[in-house]
């Protein structure tokens, strides 16, 4: 879809743009809440000031969302962007025609619930899954539509076989994540077992901000496509046809981009305290094996279009790197109320979602 075709899309119908400004500022919000979790490690052994953490990330944020829109161009397929993009179906009439205010509706309410839940989360120094919300968020709202609608199976309106990948990287995220964490600790002890330990300080030094580095253009691959997606659905209604194409506009791209690395740069100093050192007391090595863990994590997730937390994946790692040294070196109920609130966030956006969606098509439908 070209700008120009946006625009008068747009003036046609501006829930084109009041979804689109919705979407941004959520892809803001995750920037601003999740940028901790790339460098939070690096900023807790002191090998990384909190404001040069948080320019990199800004940077290598934006650069991981430039990356994985320049890909949709040349591996248009099926991604993490069309497993979001299907989590609901949008709606039609009776006759078959498609809705396009209705489905714009729908996300615009989801986006709001998203919205809500990030700002409480970052405000009280807890990282949250805007995966989760996400898709609590688009479920709430499909199923509101339907219920409002007298659809006689409202849960049809929910691409199920897109759940199921959502809650098995839900929970596998957390499980892969503490299992890998853990993994790269006992590689790098085994391979370092007979180094100096003062000799290899500066390496781990220098592999914390390359790994950094890496978590963060992996946050921007993942959560790019997540908020990609959400776009994706709003050109289909946009282009009033429901018909969803995988290959993304190049300025949604650039604007996705710029969004999320100006959230970054709003930084986030709750949670870089809360993740970085709340949960276990990590020497640099560990570190590093943590931001490696959570790389592979997402690249694996990312691989096989499954929609995860870049900071489910990172703490998980941090618990099984700390827990290396013993279960009593780690903070478990730091990590057990994080997780606690990432299980409550999915039935809570969809609640806050499907009463939203419910007002706005009572108002506005």
């Amino acid at each position: 879809m070209s700008i120009p075709d946006y625009f008068t899309s747009g003036i046609a119908n501006p829930w084109v743009f009041i979804a689109s400004l919705l979407t941004l500022g959520v892809v803001f919000i995750n920037g601003w809440n999740d940028a901790p979790n790339s460098i939070a490690t690096a900023v807790s052994t002191r090998t990384i000031t909190p404001k040069r953490a948080i320019l990199i990330a800004a940077v290598f944020n934006a650069l991981g969302v430039l990356i994985v829109g320049l890909l949709t161009y040349v591996v248009a397929n099926s991604s993490v962007a069309g497993t979001i993009a299907s989590i609901v179906k949008l709606p039609k009439d009776a006759s078959g025609n498609f809705l396009s205010t209705e489905s714009l509706i729908i996300i615009s309410a989801a986006t709001i619930s998203i919205l809500i839940f990030s700002i409480g989360a970052t405000i009280l120094g807890f990282p949250t899954s805007e995966s989760n919300e996400l898709v609590g968020g688009l479920t709430g709202a499909g199923i509101a539509f339907a219920l409002m609608s007298g659809e006689a199976a409202p849960l049809s309106r929910i691409g199920w076989d897109k759940w199921i990948l959502v809650l098995g990287g839900l929970v596998g995220s957390i499980v892969a994540g503490f299992i890998l964490g853990f993994l790269f600790v006992k590689l790098i002890e085994t391979i370092c077992r007979k180094m100096v330990r003062s000799k290899t300080t500066k390496f781990f030094e220098i592999g914390q901000v390359l790994s950094s580095c890496l978590m963060a253009v992996m946050h921007g691959v993942q959560d790019g496509l997540k908020f990609m997606g959400v776009f994706l659905m709003i050109m289909a209604a946009a282009q009033n046809t429901g018909t969803i194409s995988l290959v993304v506009p190049w300025w949604v791209t650039i604007l996705c981009a710029a969004a999320m690395a100006a959230g970054t740069s709003a930084g986030g100093y709750k949670i870089i305290k809360n993740v970085g050192m709340g949960m276990a007391k990590l020497e640099k090595y560990q570190a590093f094996a943590t931001d490696l863990g959570g790389v592979v994590g997402l690249l694996a997730a990312t691989a096989f279009s499954i929609p995860v937390s870049t900071g489910q994946v990172k703490m998980s790692a941090i618990l099984g790197s700390g827990a290396t040294k013993g279960i009593r070196r780690v903070r478990w109920d730091v990590g057990g109320r994080m997780i606690l609130t990432w299980f409550i966030t999915l039935p809570g956006s969809a609640l806050v979602g499907g009463l939203l969606s419910a007002a706005l098509l009572a108002i506005f439908a």
